[in-house]
């Protein structure tokens, strides 16, 4: 289901006016206020560009446990776990969360890697009994998050949702026939619920929230909320999860396991680990006089040399633009003058540590 169908539901159920930016909302109500009930209350927003693919077959988990990074066999049945896929040169393809079910696996992507992900998967399926199937045009993802999570999804969901364990999948047909919720843990604990469900179902869904939001700072969360949530998280996706870097530079060591045994690009990865290799990290920026940046931007010293990238922007309505690099790790103390060129000028980048505000 694409996005305007989706914000089309939306404004029928709640009377809200999205505003767009081609296909994708810009926002539902107010930037401001649907950033901060990403912080302090409940913010909700559709993940229509995520793609969902299906492995089945009975070598199915052992073939993913192969060509990704991090184990997969061990998982037990409806549990989630992040991996990636890595290039023969350990750099990223992209970074999926796994579904494990019992008869097939089911991963989570960014919508514009699935060709690249489809076409790497099918070169290696040889002699496997795996079978690879597109979900994403028949289920429909939803994601909340905030500070009023818990209370949110106990009364969404019933007093089941207390005994859900984290990175689990559990079924809420008592809710609604066809429901799945995944309770993912992210990185330092951010929390966040994934309801899973057929699109024939949006419209019972959003009928049903809303009888209980208006007892929460809740919020539909459009693009630039949620990019300036991320990006000041420190939270890698597109700009980041590309085959310019590997998982040590963009923060995503913790999906790669280093007991498992061999995958594609494993010798690069453990080498880079094991003899303190990695030159550049993931790092905070802010760009001085709000000047905007056409992505990925170079950076440079003072001396014009290369540094980094920039590979995620975008503009605080409080304090101006900030985004996500990676940076030369000798750069990294912010001590040293840097700069993007944007309209043949320079214009100066200050570091900034991740994360840019702490969760409440």
């Amino acid at each position: 289901m694409k996005q305007k169908e989706i914000a089309e539901i939306i404004k029928e159920t709640f009377g809200l006016n999205p505003v767009f930016d081609g296909e994708r909302v810009r926002m539902y109500e107010n930037t401001v206020k649907e950033y901060e009930a990403l912080h302090s209350g409940v913010g909700m927003r559709f993940l229509p560009l995520v793609y969902i693919l299906k492995l089945s077959g009975a070598d199915a988990p052992d073939f993913l446990h192969r060509i990704t990074t991090n184990s997969i066999k061990d998982m037990a049945i409806n549990q989630t776990r992040k991996t990636i896929f890595t290039t023969d040169k350990g750099r990223i393809l992209d970074s999926v969360l796994v579904l494990r079910q019992e008869d097939h696996l089911l991963l989570f992507g960014a919508l514009s890697k699935k060709d690249v992900v489809t076409a790497w998967i099918s070169r290696f399926i040889i002699m496997d009994d795996v079978h690879l199937d597109d979900m994403t045009d028949k289920l429909s993802l939803l994601e909340i998050s905030g500070g009023q999570l818990s209370s949110f999804a106990t009364l969404l969901l019933g007093p089941d949702y207390a005994t859900q364990s984290p990175d689990t999948l559990k079924k809420y047909d008592n809710v609604f026939e066809g429901l799945s919720v995944l309770n993912h843990r992210g990185k330092e604990g951010r929390e966040a619920v994934l309801l899973l469900f057929e699109h024939i179902l949006l419209a019972d869904i959003l009928a049903h929230l809303q009888a209980i939001r208006e007892l929460f700072n809740f919020s539909f969360i459009g693009y630039e909320a949620a990019e300036l949530y991320r990006i000041e998280q420190g939270i890698p996706e597109a700009g980041e999860l590309t085959d310019e870097f590997n998982p040590h530079e963009v923060d995503l060591i913790h999906e790669v396991s280093f007991t498992k045994g061999c995958y594609i690009g494993q010798e690069v990865i453990a080498r880079l680990d094991s003899y303190d290799k990695v030159q550049k990290l993931l790092t905070g920026v802010v760009m001085e006089n709000s000047v905007s940046v056409t992505l990925p931007a170079l950076v440079v010293n003072d001396e014009g040399k290369e540094i980094g990238k920039i590979t995620s922007a975008v503009k605080d309505p409080k304090t101006g633009y900030k985004g996500l690099a990676v940076i030369r790790k000798a750069y990294l103390s912010g001590e040293k003058d840097l700069f993007i060129l944007t309209d043949g000028k320079q214009h100066p980048v200050r570091i900034h540590p991740l994360p840019f505000r702490k969760l409440i």
